[in-house]
């Protein structure tokens, strides 16, 4: 017999064989992926919370050294090596020291809430795309950015609250500042892959940017409401509108009027055309 057809007679079963675990591999990895996207939020919390406690043991470290440093300022003040001020500086360290401190443990206990929060949201295994994290992310930040486009678009709004649309004004800055650092941290799309410091990284700067959007709008809705400049910017927004509102009734109007006259003609050409009149 050919040698070649005695090699393929003793080696048909690997084909399928290998076309099978390709095929599981494949599966695999797709399950893989998909519990990846589902948990990443979770996976995000959890990240942020490790970042946290070893922070708050840095901080301990720290806080350490700087007692070490207080009592060493006091003992050279004993022997005239070290001056009031010396220790006074120690002491405002070490009171630094554990400031940071109690903020590290602080962020630890908001970083637990978020675990918890991130479990008890986790997606179904067989949720939506639109259902999963970074979708879901996404669109916070596109709500973010909606809000702010209507004071862009709106005519009324812009002149009623014209630091909206200034980048000069300190709040509305910050909040194009945070704008440029969300929408470098924003991934391509909803099915981009993300690592769950890349998520966290992006979910703390959609955070900030809300925060900075409703800092810079109720700073604006307060100037635009007092009695300094109510008056003016108010009269000048109504006024825009109630011209755009006759526009459009004189727009309609012409329209109308229009019509019935073309009707009008229509008619009065079918009568001329009929036999006996």
């Amino acid at each position: 017999m050919d040698p070649i057809w005695v090699t393929l007679v003793a080696t048909w079963w690997a084909v399928p064989v290998a076309a099978g675990a390709g095929v599981a591999g494949w599966a695999g990895l797709r399950t893989r992926r998909t519990s990846r996207t589902r948990r990443l939020e979770l996976d995000a919390a959890r990240y942020e919370l490790r970042t946290a406690r070893a922070d708050v043991a840095r901080r301990r470290a720290d806080v350490q050294a700087a007692r070490a440093e207080v009592a060493r300022m006091e003992a050279e003040q004993l022997s005239t090596r070290a001056s009031a001020s010396d220790v006074a500086a120690a002491r405002g360290a070490l009171q630094a020291s554990q400031s940071h401190r109690r903020a590290a443990a602080a962020r630890v206990t908001a970083h637990r809430a978020d675990v918890r929060a991130a479990r008890a949201a986790l997606p179904a295994a067989r949720a939506s795309r639109d259902a999963l994290p970074v979708a879901r992310l996404r669109s916070a930040h596109d709500a973010v950015i909606a809000r702010w486009m209507a004071y862009e678009t709106d005519p009324a709004a812009a002149v009623a609250h014209p630091e909206m649309s200034d980048p000069q004004a300190p709040l509305t800055a910050a909040f194009l500042r945070e704008q440029a650092r969300a929408h470098a941290l924003r991934p391509a799309s909803a099915e981009t892959p993300m690592t769950p410091a890349d998520f966290a990284a992006y979910r703390e700067a959609v955070r900030r940017l809300a925060r900075a959007f409703d800092a810079a709008e109720q700073h604006a809705l307060r100037r635009s409401t007092g009695p300094q400049i109510a008056g003016p910017w108010n009269d000048l927004a109504q006024e825009l509108v109630q011209n755009a509102q006759r526009a459009v009734a004189r727009s309609a109007d012409a329209l109308g009027g229009a019509a019935a006259r073309a009707a009008a003609r229509a008619a009065e050409g079918r009568d001329r055309r009929r036999p006996g009149t």
